[in-house]
Formats: C-alpha cells, sequence, structure tokens
C-alpha cells in the first residue's frame, strides 16, 4: 500500500510540522536520521523541507536490525514510494507546512 498525503481529508493541511501516516518504508533518498522514536523537529523547520518523509523505528513494536536503539530515516522521496510491502517498515511521517 503506497501512501501519498499532506491533508486531513478536507483538502486542508492540519499544521505545521510531522503528520503521522502509517507503518511502511520509503525506499530512496536519505537525507539523515535522529536518535529517538519520534521525528525531530529540526528536519521539518522550514518550508524548504516540505515533503520530506520521516520513517521512524521504536525497537519495540516497529523493529529495524540496523541500528541499535530506536531511530528515525529522514527521505526526500514521494509518499508513492513508500510501501509497507518494502523495507522495514517502521511509523511513516510527512514534513507539512501550510
Amino acid at each position: 500500500m503506497a501512501i501519498s498525503c499532506s491533508a486531513n481529508g478536507t483538502g486542508h493541511l492540519v499544521d505545521d510540522g510531522w503528520m503521522p501516516h502509517n507503518v511502511a518504508d520509503c525506499n530512496g533518498e536519505d537525507a539523515g536520521t535522529s536518535a529517538g522514536a519520534t521525528p525531530d523537529p529540526s528536519f521539518c523547520g522550514s518550508s524548504a523541507d516540505q515533503g520530506l518523509f520521516a520513517v521512524c523505528w521504536d525497537q519495540k513494536v516497529h523493529l529495524n536490525g540496523t541500528r541499535p536503539g530506536p531511530f528515525c530515516a529522514y527521505k526526500r522521496v514521494t509518499g508513492t514510494t513508500c510501501s509497507s510491502d518494502s523495507g522495514v517498515p517502521g511509523a511513516v511521517s510527512e514534513c507539512a507546512h501550510r
């Protein structure tokens, strides 16, 4: 299942910042990583970050053995490349700005 969304169903962005999506993995260009199970606000600080995706693994529910401890990977991809059928699925969020 692919995702591509930056609205709340009404066609309006709900807030600036990280918007949770579903569980998937996004294959594509890595833009960085951060420690912790939730996306780092500094990766979504301006409208230039719009459309950046974060895939996060808490190492409890969403497991990724490539690193110890919870972490997030940031991807400069389209939502259509994020799929629950690929990679190591984690919690996906998208950076959105009004």
